[in-house]
């Protein structure tokens, strides 16, 4: 079956098919009677130009202009594909940065969320803080009014310690609230209190140490002093408050020792002198009868003699003693005595080559009244 072509319907002769002149004439024909002619297109041209195309609207087919613009209003414009992929580009553009903008909305969202418990948590801990120390809040009072009531709030910067506050007080510092202090009141308890320590510089003054703890002014400190009287303190002297009644002098059972004579060797009191030289002296206060001893002993041993002799206001009262030995010899003797009298002893030596001594190491001792008279 023979082909045709598929719009002039003009046959395609098969390959075992012989080709006649007058089917090629009757081809060509078929060709002359279908292709226009430039009149007939011009013809076509005119008739298209004389045709009424009404403009296209939104209710009836017409005639349209292009337009590439993306940014008007009109309706009676037909959008060109450049128009089209332009605001295709800007509606790919606007969903992603939609898509950003949800992300960072969600962010955002989950963020404030988060801040939005943190704030209640912390109002929460705001509020407890403030009720510890004593001051009203409640968590449905607004910020404002929470941060005025922190304002008031006095902050703890001191360094006390608990041994510097009073005890059954309390205190705070800038790490601590509700501190008790432990330091003794002492002004509560006995009136009086013992020093711990006494100290006395002589000529000077005296300090007593306190027991540690707190004083308000009305108590007292005191240190145990039995020998503060006014009878063993000169007449004339006061010592802490007290006026001394005591009269130069000595009692009975005081034991003396004075300073040496001006031929004084280490411990030893001694004398060249063959004449009577005092060597210590006393003053008595009561008048009675004394036991005195004394030691004295020879340089020489039994060549020299040293010779000792109690006196009362410079005469001779007592016993002439003497001894030549090398050895210290003890005297003892009773002598009466008055007061106001001023009882001493006197030394010297056989030779002036040897020498008499008496021990500064061995006192002048007044060691009994034996009777009193006045």
């Amino acid at each position: 079956m023979p082909q045709e072509t598929d719009r002039l319907k003009l046959p395609l002769p098969l390959g075992n098919e012989t080709v006649t002149r007058e089917s090629i004439n009757g081809i060509f024909e078929k060709i002359d009677a279908g292709v226009a002619t430039q009149a007939d297109l011009d013809t076509l041209r005119e008739a298209v130009s004389q045709m009424d195309i009404p403009d296209a609207s939104h209710t009836v087919k017409g005639k349209t202009q292009l337009s590439s613009v993306t940014d008007s209003t009109l309706e009676d414009r037909a959008a060109t594909p450049k128009a089209v992929k332009a605001a295709y580009d800007r509606g790919s553009a606007g969903v992603t940065a939609a898509g950003i903008a949800q992300v960072r909305a969600d962010y955002a969202y989950t963020e404030a969320t988060a801040a939005k418990q943190l704030g209640v948590e912390q109002k929460a801990n705001v509020v407890a803080a403030l009720n510890s120390i004593g001051v009203s809040a409640s968590t449905s009072e607004i910020w404002a009014q929470l941060i005025t009531k922190m304002a008031g709030v006095i902050r703890s910067t001191g360094n006390a310690k608990a041994a510097q506050v009073l005890s059954g007080a309390t205190f705070s510092i800038a790490t601590a609230n509700g501190i008790a202090g432990t330091m003794p009141n002492r002004s509560t308890q006995a009136f009086h209190q013992p020093a711990q320590e006494t100290s006395v510089f002589q000529g000077d003054k005296a300090f007593m140490r306190p027991p540690a703890g707190y004083y308000d002014g009305s108590s007292w400190v005191y240190t145990v002093a039995p020998d503060l009287k006014a009878e063993n303190i000169p007449v004339g002297k006061t010592i802490l408050g007290v006026p001394g009644s005591l009269v130069a002098g000595v009692k009975p059972g005081l034991v003396l020792q004075a300073g040496s004579d001006p031929y004084a060797n280490g411990n030893l009191a001694s004398t060249h002198s063959t004449d009577p030289i005092r060597v210590r002296e006393v003053t008595i206060l009561t008048g009675g009868v004394y036991r005195v001893s004394y030691h004295t002993r020879s340089e020489s041993q039994r060549t020299n003699y040293a010779y000792s002799q109690l006196y009362i206001n410079g005469a001779a009262r007592g016993a002439l003693r003497q001894t030549d030995s090398g050895q210290t010899t003890l005297f003892v003797e009773d002598i009466s005595l008055t007061a106001g009298e001023v009882l001493q002893l006197y030394l010297w030596t056989s030779s002036p080559y040897y020498r008499a001594h008496y021990l500064n190491s061995m006192v002048l001792n007044i060691d009994a009244l034996i009777s009193s008279f006045r």
